[in-house]
């Protein structure tokens, strides 16, 4: 085979794919194949973010649904595709420039951890897409059922921890409220006491109703979407889902009441604790869509109201404009229904048309120019310069997040470390204090589950007769943080706080190792005492960092932390004992054996979920 035959299929090959780039539209089986490789693309630039959301959906109950909505998401662009079949009209340059700003957010969420921002980077990446391929009708039309992916996100820590607390302590009121109705209730913060129970039921952060107003936010946003019309009752169905989702709990929480007070408690920490659930859940869907049906019965209302007085004077109500449709061409289909201008079918005259308008009959419409009829096999079509501009932005973005991903991963300071020495080889001498019992923690490891070690301890002082409980909790993801007094002896055993007994004591004379100290009363001359701090083992930047790298490691994950909890009971003078003698003991143990040099100490409260009864 000769040199000028071996060249001549690669040109041939060179010619058919710059033909079919100049080409104005790409349809067919080369549409689709296109489409699937940009899917692809997409689907890889966002690899890293969908693996930790599997991941959260998996772990967290309340965001299972997160594997739903990828899916249904996909059926509602299919299905808005269908029934609409947008006007082709696409803007390359517009499109592409959308999608690198989504990129760019991409790329930010990445090295700040933000998952929630890179929805944001997501939204529209594939709104951009839609732009460039195939144009602004179906970019804009795209944009509700593209929003629904909003609920596959985890919402920030801030807002699920203040929000479950709220719905919690609601809840826990509303059921006491009820049970009073029925039986002699003693309600004390979260936790409802009845005459005959061995003990109180408290009502638990999975009783406050944030999982499953989450799923009904997302379930009523699909129903907004499918069955509404008019912005006004999508607003009102999704305010609507608060109180069902409130009332849905209220209903959990006193049915689990009074079976604990007919069979007792023990089935409460069996796979039963759940059953009352698979009852008040769908009903919370029931009313959903309950609401659903009224708020269209109100848009039907609404629109007759509106319609009738037209009618009455014989003229038709106008035509919904067409989307992406140009307003003159709405405007003209509007005109040949007024009464002003007669449409004539076939050979009639005006005169003709005159009777037939008389008797309130309307003219045929003709199809608005650019819309074609929903009928037929659907075709998907693509711009070619689109289809270069959202290719080539996407998968430079798939090979730019590689260099950066690596770049981080070079940089990045692996999980918190491991304590040198284990938290039960605190010392049974500390001081004048001595070892008094150690409690079982086995349940209480049962419900702490993040707890990387747990310690607890009860130290006597011999001499003064005074007794004080140590509470140690190390995560290396920080997650001991979600523990503070203000939650699990304020808000959930209902215990008043003197706040103004409270004071922050340090534990050296330069003021650098301080502790918040909260004051409860236990009884008419007797006080008890809760001692708080914490030490952040946040690793010091390491030398050739760069900005990147350190960014990522100050801000994507929370650093290891290690909180101490003391607390006693006694007097002024109990209180200064223990802090002379026992809590400077505790602290300089800490520091000199298991922690290491570089740790903060501090005694602030982050914002924090209630893990369970004290």
């Amino acid at each position: 085979m000769s040199a000028g035959t071996a060249t001549a299929p690669s040109a041939t090959a060179r010619h058919r794919i710059s033909d079919r780039l100049l080409r104005p539209t790409i349809q067919g089986r080369d549409a689709v194949r296109i489409f699937a490789v940009l899917v692809a693309l997409v689907a890889l630039l966002f690899w890293p973010t969908l693996a930790n959301l599997a991941q959260v959906w998996w772990d967290d109950p309340g965001y299972s649904h997160g594997f739903l909505v990828l899916p249904l998401t996909g059926w509602l662009v299919y299905r808005w595709f269908r029934e609409n079949r947008p006007r082709f009209v696409p803007e390359p340059a517009l499109g592409t420039l959308e999608v690198s700003a989504g990129v760019l957010i991409h790329w930010a969420a990445l090295v700040l951890g933000w998952p929630l921002v890179d929805f944001v980077g997501l939204f529209l990446c594939l709104r951009g897409l839609a732009l460039a391929l195939h144009g602004r009708p179906c970019a804009d039309g795209l944009t509700v059922p593209l929003a629904f992916l909003f609920f596959m996100f985890p919402l920030p820590g801030i807002v699920m921890a203040s929000s479950a607390l709220w719905l919690q302590d609601f809840v826990a009121r509303a059921s006491g409220l009820v049970l009073e109705q029925i039986w002699v209730v003693r309600q004390r913060g979260h936790a409802i006491e009845l005459p005959g129970m061995a003990a109180p039921l408290v009502v638990g952060a999975e009783c406050s109703g944030l999982r499953q107003l989450i799923s009904l936010l997302a379930m009523s946003a699909l129903l907004a979407h499918l069955g509404l019309k008019r912005w006004w009752s999508t607003i009102v169905l999704m305010l609507a889902t608060v109180p069902v989702a409130i009332l849905a709990n209220v209903a959990r929480v006193i049915a689990m009441v009074v079976a604990a007070k007919w069979f007792g408690t023990a089935w409460i920490d069996t796979w039963l604790h759940s059953a009352p659930a698979l009852f008040t859940f769908p009903v919370a869907i029931g009313l959903l869509l309950l609401f659903t049906w009224a708020l269209q019965r109100l848009e039907t209302l609404s629109q007759a109201e509106g319609e009738s007085p037209r009618r009455a004077e014989g003229v038709s109500p106008p035509v919904k404009p067409a989307e992406g449709v140009s307003p003159a061409v709405n405007q003209a289909a509007n005109a040949a229904r007024s009464p002003s201008r007669p449409s004539l079918r076939g050979n009639e005259t005006a005169s003709d048309a005159g009777p037939r308008r008389a008797e309130g009959v309307s003219p045929p419409m003709k199809p608005a120019e650019g819309v074609s009829p929903p009928v037929g096999p659907l075709t998907l079509r693509l711009s070619p310069l689109g289809v270069l501009g959202g290719t080539g932005a996407v998968f430079l973005g798939v090979v730019v997040q590689a260099l950066l991903l690596w770049h981080l991963e070079a940089g990045a300071v692996r999980r918190g470390p491991t304590l040198p020495v284990p938290l039960d080889r605190l010392p049974e001498q500390l001081g004048t204090w001595q070892a008094g019992e150690r409690a079982d923690i086995a349940k209480l490891r049962e419900r702490i589950t993040f707890a990387d070690d747990l310690f607890l301890r009860q130290y006597v002082e011999p001499q003064a007769r005074l007794g004080a409980n140590l509470y140690l909790v190390y995560s290396a993801a920080g997650k001991d943080r979600e523990h503070h007094p203000e939650i699990c002896m304020n808000e959930v055993a209902g215990m008043p706080d003197l706040r103004d007994r409270r004071r922050v004591v340090f534990l050296n004379q330069s003021s650098q190792r301080p502790v918040q100290r909260f004051e409860y009363p236990a009884g008419t001359e007797r006080r008890l005492y809760v001692w708080y701090w914490h030490y952040t083992v946040e690793p010091p930047l390491r030398e050739g960092q760069t900005l990147l790298q350190a960014l990522h490691q100050r801000l994507s994950r929370r650093p290891a932390s290690l909180t101490v909890q003391i607390t006693a009971t006694g007097s002024e003078q109990t209180a200064e004992q223990v802090e002379r003698s026992l809590l400077p003991e505790i602290d300089g143990f800490l520091r000199k054996a298991v922690l290491p040099e570089y740790v903060v100490m501090g005694c602030d409260r982050v914002q924090v979920r209630w893990l369970g009864p004290e």
